[in-house]
């Protein structure tokens, strides 16, 4: 059974031998607020007005190795241009919880990431770990305690936040085992390479649909959310139809600089 959380921030719930938690309260991020620790985002941009997408478009480039290979096991800075501005992704406390977030603008996150110290660097460095099959898990230790990046409320929340299902810092997000971790789907993110140009998508179906983390509001809000535009299949494209229309919309790429 998942342990108590503490009255402030809710109880933790069974969802067969996986457990989640309940966030009871309203964030807000550039005065946007929203009910159960979730940040209501802004309508997300459709396509660009100029472009009408194709359905099935293109071929996703996975490198010589084909789509098993990916991005090695380490530590990186996520970077994201949506919204036109190149920034770092940070991991923001609010309340008593975390969420991933635009930070500082910058060109080569991993540079500047290596330039910090302290909380200063931990809150933008993410430990990824490859579990094959284009399947990973993104962990912070931000603000001292290693947790994982996972969808809260059995995986229905719209933003994401930091958890550990009890079992410290085992490599497996507090779970007994690997099996018991990918089974729940809460912690495990699909990265695909978006063909060209360096960047990712990261999508999570705990929810029972594959969506993309995106950063909404046509790329302006703070808080990554996730979604998909409906338009053609949901991979690798996020809905969107075709590879052009991924990489012109921005809200759904993000890049991974290494740090070591």
């Amino acid at each position: 059974v998942a342990p108590k959380l503490g009255a402030s921030f809710g109880t933790a719930y069974a969802r067969g031998t996986t457990k989640i938690i309940d966030t009871p309260y309203s964030i807000s991020f550039s005065g946007i607020q929203g009910p159960q620790g979730q940040v209501t985002p802004a309508g997300p941009q459709s396509t660009p007005d100029s472009y009408e997408p194709e359905l099935g478009g293109g071929t996703p480039y996975f490198g010589d190795d084909g789509p098993s290979d990916g991005l090695d096991s380490g530590t990186y800075v996520l970077r994201s241009e949506a919204g036109g501005t190149s920034h770092c992704v940070r991991i923001a406390p609010y309340n008593t919880f975390y969420v991933m977030q635009k930070g500082l603008s910058s060109g080569d996150c991993a540079y500047d990431a290596r330039g910090m110290s302290g909380q200063d660097s931990k809150e933008h460095l993410i430990y990824l770990t490859n579990r094959g099959n284009g399947m990973y898990t993104l962990e912070s230790e931000y603000p001292g305690v290693r947790q994982c990046v996972i969808f809260g409320n059995n995986g229905t929340d719209k933003n994401t936040m930091l958890y550990n299902w009890g079992g410290g810092s085992n490599g497996n997000c507090g779970f007994n085992s690997e099996f018991d971790l990918l089974n729940n789907g809460q912690a495990t993110f699909t990265i695909l390479p978006t063909g060209y140009g360096g960047g990712y998508t990261i999508r999570n179906a705990s929810s029972g649909t594959n969506q993309c983390l995106i950063f909404s509001g046509n790329g302006t809000d703070q808080a990554i959310s996730r979604h998909n535009w409906g338009n053609g299949s949901d991979a690798p494209y996020c809905g969107l139809g075709s590879e052009e229309a991924l990489l012109d919309n921005k809200q759904a790429v993000f890049y991974f600089d290494r740090v070591e």
